[in-house]
């Protein structure tokens, strides 16, 4: 049985070595990374009903990090130069044939909201970037 957020595995790249895959699991408090397929209508004339067909695939994802000065520093240069760097989420661990998402990725949105009596985070958005892969660790 997977329990959510136990076992979870997080890696991405840097800003000097993007696609080297450096562990953040240990400085992440939540991950979430919807993925979507776009559609185009293929409807032709006569025909009573809708067709489609699968068009585009894209993903996000949304990472809390528990906030550190140097981890700080290490997003705001992938931010600040647009740097795309690889990830790999493996959200029931990194053992041998758990499952796996990888691709590439850059970062869109940045914050560190802060709020009296409540822990400093880090909140980010990526967008993924070209193909990525479901597979197994």
């Amino acid at each position: 049985m997977a329990l959510g957020g136990k076992l979870t595995d997080w890696r991405h790249g840097l800003l000097a070595t993007p696609t080297v895959l450096t562990d953040f699991t240990a400085k992440t408090k939540a991950l979430s990374f919807p993925f979507e397929s776009e559609e185009v209508e293929q409807t032709v004339f006569g025909s009573g009903f809708r067709e489609y067909e699968p068009s585009f695939k894209s993903g996000t994802i949304d990472a809390t990090y528990k906030y550190d000065a140097a981890l700080w520093a290490q997003l705001t240069d992938i931010y600040s130069n647009q740097t795309v760097v690889s990830f790999q989420i493996a959200p029931d661990g990194a053992t041998s044939g758990k499952p796996k998402i990888n691709g590439s990725m850059v970062l869109l949105n940045l914050s560190a909201p802060a709020s009296v009596g409540e822990a400093l985070d880090i909140e980010t958005n990526w967008r993924m970037s070209g193909a990525f892969t479901f597979g197994t660790v």
